[in-house]
């Protein structure tokens, strides 16, 4: 079985404004629960939308530009440059 990256935005559920913008290669819900656990991004969040990739790379990619392009207050600055 081919291993699958997802690219997720964290939406607040009242506003949706992005709050967060990650990457995962295990299922969205999991990936929310250590969201919880971690208590840095608020409990109330909603996926908004979730972009499936079969090269690390691409869903990387994917990701930074999405963060530059919405800064989400909850996202670390990225230091590592698009390839």
């Amino acid at each position: 079985m081919k291993k699958h990256y997802r690219v997720y935005y964290l939406l607040d559920p009242l506003t949706g404004e992005i709050l967060y913008i990650g990457r995962t290669s295990r299922k969205i819900k999991e990936r929310m629960k250590e969201h919880r656990k971690e208590k840095r991004i608020p409990r109330e969040v909603v996926v908004g939308l979730c972009q499936r990739f079969t090269i690390a790379r691409a869903s990387k990619n994917a990701e930074t530009r999405a963060i530059k392009k919405h800064n989400p207050k909850f996202n670390r600055i990225i230091s590592h440059r698009i390839r």
